[in-house]
């Protein structure tokens, strides 16, 4: 009865998120490579070379596929002879997957959670264990999986309390999960509200920690983006709408007051890329893009329209500002990549989904929460007088 209550209420919600799909897909170009699979036509054929066990790994978007990329490898590692499935559920998280874990069996979209489709892929992956990356709970896909693990585990306390409205739905959705590897502490108060044996969880801590950063030749990339050696060059990360002009006018007496300082744009989501192109044409801001050959030294702003670069980005960076925290509809990014990369690190008030990482760099003093009214102060401030100090304390974490 449970299962067929949850595929009535997922059909009405499909019908309710189609129109908004159709006009993404029109608008903004999205979903386009994923439309298909998700609703579960051209499901791949899985065909494996390896005897030992198959690993689903499930992961969502950028941020999940990347944190959990090191512990594939260890996996890989460890049991050779596995198989490695990974289903992302957005377009960038596939590529991100496609970059990060080159060694995957098979990488494919995830399907919408009816109970139809996703018997058709257990059949055709028989996975003896499926690995859920931070939270994303579909019923049928636990339901029907063999042995489930959390790992990077985490809830908000939005979903904390939808799921807490809905005992008969959530107690056989989190009590088929056997492992709980958890972020924090924090995480694990939340978990055990749903009344879970105490003793399926671990404190592993966050994956992100673990991520390693490509280093890049700072040169060739100073170069190819116009970037003179006197040149200093501020990162707005992972930025959603309308956090682009919110920014950009906060700098814009900056840029007056400093002629060698340079702003890299990297919108987090690639169909922003025009929106945020047109923005800045728009204002009247002479920017050059990372896309386009044709780079203009005297261009002070540059739109970096390109997936899988911001650490490169940061790296060449003398200040970051992180976004999706300045909004109040996201809860924040990775803030911990910059400062481990001992770039000092701003964001804004709305953290929500990064307690954890706010804490950590906050309290190594690699960081600082701002708002858009003390930003610009804050940024002037470190850029007349810059912080060793938050450097080597990013370095240290």
């Amino acid at each position: 009865m449970l299962k067929v209550f949850y595929n009535g209420a997922l059909f009405l919600l499909v019908l309710v998120s189609l129109p908004k799909w159709i006009w993404e897909a029109i608008r903004y170009r999205k979903h386009r490579k994923s439309f298909l699979e998700k609703f579960g036509f051209n499901l791949p054929t899985f065909h494996f070379t390896k005897t030992g066990p198959r690993i689903w790994v499930h992961s969502i978007s950028v941020g999940e596929t990347k944190a959990v990329a090191p512990l594939i490898a260890r996996l890989q590692e460890k049991y050779p002879s596995a198989s490695i499935i990974v289903s992302t559920v957005s377009e960038t998280g596939q590529e991100e997957a496609r970059r990060s874990i080159p060694l995957a069996s098979h990488i494919f979209y995830f399907p919408l959670d009816f109970s139809w489709i996703i018997k058709k892929l257990m059949r055709r992956i028989s996975p003896h264990l499926l690995i859920l990356v931070e939270g994303d709970f579909w019923y049928n896909l636990i339901d029907q999986a063999p042995h489930v693990a959390l790992v990077n585990g985490k809830i908000s306390e939005k979903s904390l309390s939808r799921f807490l409205k809905v005992p008969f739905f959530s107690k056989p959705l989190f009590h088929k999960i056997e492992l709980y590897c958890l972020q924090s502490h924090r995480f694990q108060e939340r978990f055990l509200k749903f009344g879970i044996d105490p003793s399926r969880m671990v404190i592993t801590g966050n994956l992100k920690f673990d991520q390693p950063f490509p280093h890049i030749d700072k040169e060739a990339w100073r170069a190819a983006l116009a970037i003179a050696p006197s040149d200093r060059v501020v990162t707005l990360g992972s930025t959603h709408n309308p956090e682009e002009e919110m920014l950009l006018d906060a700098i814009a007496p900056l840029l007056k007051k400093y002629p060698n300082l340079k702003i890299l744009i990297v919108p987090r989501h690639p169909e922003r890329f025009t929106q945020v192109a047109t923005l800045l044409v728009k204002k009247g801001i002479d920017f050059s893009r990372y896309s386009s050959p044709s780079k203009n030294p005297d261009h002070r702003v540059i739109l970096v329209d390109a997936m899988g670069v911001l650490s490169g980005c940061y790296q060449l960076s003398e200040l970051a500002i992180v976004g999706g925290s300045f909004i109040p509809t996201v809860g924040g990014h990775n803030i911990f990549e910059p400062a481990a990369l001992g770039v000092p690190v701003l964001f804004g008030p709305s953290m929500y989904s990064q307690k954890d990482l706010v804490e950590l760099v906050t309290h190594a003093g690699a960081g600082r929460q701002v708002t858009l009214y003390n930003l610009t102060t804050t940024l002037d401030e470190l850029l007349a007088y810059p912080s060793s100090s938050m450097r080597s304390a990013g370095l240290r974490l």
